[in-house]
């Protein structure tokens, strides 16, 4: 498979300096393509930017596509927010909203002018998306959201041949994982052992997703050619 080359391919990244945003670049450059990491922090080799910013993030993309024809934009930046919706403040709500939700929107928006014909749009929701759940509210909305809009795009991008698709991945290790399972346990008053036991015990391969198997589900559709529009699920079975 190594064979298979992507020299061809520009790859843009949000969150690139999270765990998942940092496999997938790592992927897609083990293949050849030439990847552009966009992220608030910044960092070596990652673009600074404020994804809620419509101005900044378009100047972003305009600087990569000046000198970069784009065949792939995958948005994988993102925030969790965990508590019940009662006793949620509306800053909790705005936050998650701008950080999940804006940001997909804008890069939709922005990168469908930018991604050349038959190139590929992928957004990173969530398993969550799919049904609510207690402690989850806020993020489970502004994550469902972002399929419609994926499902948007997908009938408005198709006339130039751009796929766009969603990945929903079940619980992934790393910190996100870890605050979440920290604040549940403080919440319901149980061990953070209980907490994480009871989420295993939800998954029929018994063990959380690692970053590097949802790059493997960004690469599978960026590189398939009949496929958009789609929730792609990655739970390990959870959900089955």
């Amino acid at each position: 498979m190594k064979s298979y080359s992507l020299k061809k391919r520009v790859v843009v990244v949000t969150g690139g300096n999270g765990n998942m945003g940092r496999a997938i670049i790592k992927k897609f450059k083990s293949y050849g393509a030439k990847c552009f990491a966009i992220d608030l922090k910044g960092g070596s080799n990652v673009i600074k930017c404020n994804l809620t910013d419509e101005k900044e993030l378009n100047t972003v993309f305009k600087k990569i596509s000046k000198s970069n024809k784009i065949t792939d934009v995958i948005h994988a930046a993102g925030s969790i927010v965990v508590g019940t919706i009662k006793n949620s403040t509306l800053k909790e709500f705005n936050d998650n909203i701008d950080n999940n939700l804006k940001t997909a929107y804008l890069v939709g928006k922005i990168s469908s002018t930018k991604i050349i014909n038959g190139g590929s749009l992928i957004f990173i929701s969530s398993q969550a998306a799919l049904k609510g759940a207690k402690y989850w509210g806020i993020y489970s909305l502004s994550k469902a959201a972002i399929l419609r809009l994926s499902e948007t795009l997908a009938n408005e991008l198709s006339n130039k041949k751009i796929r766009v698709n969603s990945i929903c991945p079940g619980d992934v290790e790393g910190n996100m994982m870890k605050y979440a399972i920290k604040k549940i346990a403080k919440m319901s008053n149980m061990k953070e052992s209980d907490i994480y036991n009871n989420y295993i015990s939800n998954i029929p391969l018994k063990r959380f997703a690692k970053p590097e198997e949802i790059a493997d589900a960004c690469f599978y559709l960026s590189n398939s050619k009949y496929i958009t529009g789609i929730t792609h699920l990655v739970d390990g079975g959870e959900n089955s």
